[in-house]
């Protein structure tokens, strides 16, 4: 039976915001819990640099290692956002 395109548009929202959206998140909110220590090691490392007691090369390997964690966990919120948007009716 035909269907008016409007239906067809919200279930391919549907689909795409389960799909790639809300799953991703799911698997990077997984991976944050899973690599848990890794996560708070980043954190206090940070205050670590304070100390004047690291040298360059580990300045910035924690640098690095904190800004990872902050594009993972903002993308993570990102596709969660967009994932829910999409799936409303």
């Amino acid at each position: 039976m035909f269907q008016p395109k409007i239906k067809q548009t919200l279930k391919t929202r549907k689909i795409f915001g389960y799909t790639p959206f809300i799953v991703i998140s799911i698997l990077l909110a997984l991976t944050i819990i899973g690599q848990f220590t890794d996560f708070i090691n980043a954190i206090i490392g940070i205050f670590k640099i304070f100390s004047r007691q690291l040298n360059n090369y580990q300045v910035g390997q924690l640098f690095g290692t904190f800004i990872y964690w902050l594009i993972h966990i903002s993308f993570t919120i990102f596709l969660w956002i967009i994932g829910r948007r999409w799936t409303r009716k």
